[in-house]
């Protein structure tokens, strides 16, 4: 699926919206976008990514400058696997606002995402505090109840927050 964008704009906020494949197709160099301000990046289309597509991303993000602030927000497994492993994946001063968190049910099979949020389950380390991991890795089973357990290792899902 080819890689479409859209940005809205909401005061001094742009956010980018991605949706589809970053391959080799992925030309992200057709994306307009105002200087200056903030930008978020919504990330929750994102199916698949692969090593072409991420020399294309690479590129592309280090030409983003945002005095205001830069966001990837709703970031999915594939993408979360790609911040942890490749080293400026994650453009320089930017911050992972939510991501997804796989889980599966033992009990029946079920697998379902919980969108993990910046703050409230997870926080950088700052001067004071080492990063830290808040959110719980067993939740109820939205399908039959039962306890599912995180479908990800939390050390390297987490990786990002350099604990």
């Amino acid at each position: 699926m080819a890689l479409n964008f859209r940005v809205e704009t909401q005061g001094s906020l742009q956010i980018l919206f991605l949706n589809g494949d970053v391959d080799e197709n992925a030309d992200f160099s057709k994306i307009s976008l105002n200087p200056g301000g903030a930008l978020a990046i919504d990330l929750k289309g994102i199916r698949h990514l692969n090593s072409l597509g991420l020399r294309n991303w690479l590129f592309w993000s280090k030409t983003l400058k945002y005095p205001d602030g830069l966001v990837l927000r709703n970031c999915p497994n594939a993408v979360m696997n790609q911040i942890n492993i490749l080293s400026g994946f994650l453009p320089m001063h930017a911050i992972v606002e939510s991501l997804e968190v796989p889980f599966w049910c033992e009990s029946c099979g079920h697998r379902f995402s919980y969108m993990a949020q910046r703050s409230k389950d997870y926080m950088e380390a700052t001067t004071d505090e080492a990063a830290k991991v808040l959110m719980s890795f067993h939740q109820k089973c939205p399908a039959c109840s039962a306890e599912a357990d995180a479908d990800i290792l939390p050390q390297k899902h987490f990786r990002f927050l350099k604990m």
